[in-house]
């Protein structure tokens, strides 16, 4: 099952799907109403099938529209990519079966698109309008398990179809999917990812859809010339109504070939939406108040050190200092004193050659890295920079030079 299913709702397969799967046969009269309900309504869809393979399963019931489809590419094209399903049965449908022979849409009165009442003209000259509804099986060896979904299709235009289908009937779909619409290119009149354009304002006539699928709808960078004719948004670009839950990209699933998000409708109340607000404000300044405890207890570690290191190369300069004012001497020191000079000795010379491995670094020079290491350099020791060894070592690339 692909990660984006475990976010919708897990749906049994309909009745009416049932009995027709039993029956073998669509029935005579369109289940407009039963097709509709929980269903995912894709408007500019052309031969896209990722809506089904994202989401078949536990969404049973598919409506798209295209108003640049063709009957016969639709024959030819797309419904040989329905791949991994087998046809139960289709058939064409007439217009009176979706809307009653007097209804017409409602023209939208502003457009956001440059010259969009004539290419919406010009576009509905070129529609050949049909309408088919199939029903398709994928197999499983498990019989529970097998798949039946039903795909209403339907070449008209997006807004015209949502008013026909969904405002007329007062549903709304469970999913509406919106990727990669053409509003730049590919021939779309309005831009459907637009919150003030003729299809959002459509769709807020009515309830809601419970989630949305939108293309391209992943947080990465891209170039100019990528927006724009990806001509996608980054994020839901419809307000605080939904909430991001879940993306899919091609690099998870070989059969998905662009980006895509999973929006959910945010159901909460205005006073619980405001105290979320606060909780989370709240929950930012614990974190950056811990962020400054942590940095200032860095701070205050690293002041420590370098005073107990200058500590001890006074108490270093002063054993030294007694050798050289006496050198023919033969000065006897206790068993402590004994220790303590070997113990600043060795930790001098940790200084000296953990200082010297910066250079030793800076130059590249691997005979000298290598002797450094064999006398004790540390790698962990920090310049005044703040910066260690083999973080430096990083920065150059020779890491591996501790390897060997």
């Amino acid at each position: 099952m692909l990660k984006i299913s475990e976010k919708l709702p897990q749906l049994s397969t309909p009745s009416w799907l049932s009995e027709i799967f039993n029956n073998g046969v669509l029935p005579t009269n369109l289940p407009l109403l039963s097709i509709l309900e929980n269903s995912c309504f894709y408007p500019a869809s052309e031969f896209d099938i990722d809506p089904i393979v994202l989401t078949a399963g536990n969404i049973f019931s598919f409506v798209y529209c295209d108003y640049s489809i063709s009957q016969k590419d639709f024959l030819e094209l797309f419904l040989n990519r329905i791949s991994g399903y087998s046809l139960i049965g289709g058939r064409f449908i007439n217009k009176e079966e979706i809307v009653p022979d007097s209804w017409m849409p409602e023209m939208p009165t502003e457009f956001d698109e440059w010259n969009g009442y004539n290419r919406l003209q010009e576009a509905q000259k070129r529609c050949e309008p049909f309408g088919h509804w199939s029903v398709w099986e994928k197999a499983s060896k498990d019989k529970e398990q097998r798949t039946i979904i039903s795909l209403l299709f339907l070449a008209g235009e997006g807004v015209a179809c949502y008013q026909g289908l969904y405002l007329r009937n007062q549903i709304s779909p469970q999913i509406l999917a919106i990727i990669q619409p053409g509003h730049i290119l590919g021939g779309n009149w309005t831009n459907f990812f637009n919150p003030d354009a003729p299809f959002w304002k459509t769709v807020k006539k009515g309830a809601l859809p419970d989630k949305l699928l939108l293309g391209e709808c992943v947080q990465k960078n891209r170039s100019f010339l990528e927006r724009f004719f990806c001509s996608a948004p980054y994020r839901c670009p419809f307000g605080d109504d939904y909430l991001s839950i879940d993306t899919v990209s091609n690099s998870q699933n070989m059969w998905v070939d662009k980006d895509i998000g999973l929006f959910e409708l945010d159901k909460r109340t205005q006073e619980q939406k405001e105290q979320d607000r606060l909780e989370l404000e709240e929950n930012r300044k614990q974190e950056e108040e811990k962020r400054k405890q942590e940095e200032e207890k860095r701070k205050y570690e690293e002041i420590e050190r370098q005073h107990l290191q200058r500590v001890w190369f006074e108490q270093y300069k002063k054993i030294r200092l007694q050798f050289k004012k006496a050198p023919a001497l033969t000065i006897k020191l206790s068993h402590e004193e004994e220790l303590e000079k070997q113990l600043f000795d060795k930790y001098v010379n940790n200084i000296r050659t953990s200082h010297n491995m910066f250079g030793a670094l800076r130059r590249r020079d691997a005979i000298a890295i290598s002797a450094l290491m064999k006398r004790g350099a540390d790698i962990h020791y920090k310049n005044n920079d703040g910066l260690s060894i083999v973080e430096y070592a990083q920065q150059l690339g020779l890491e591996n030079l501790f390897n060997k």
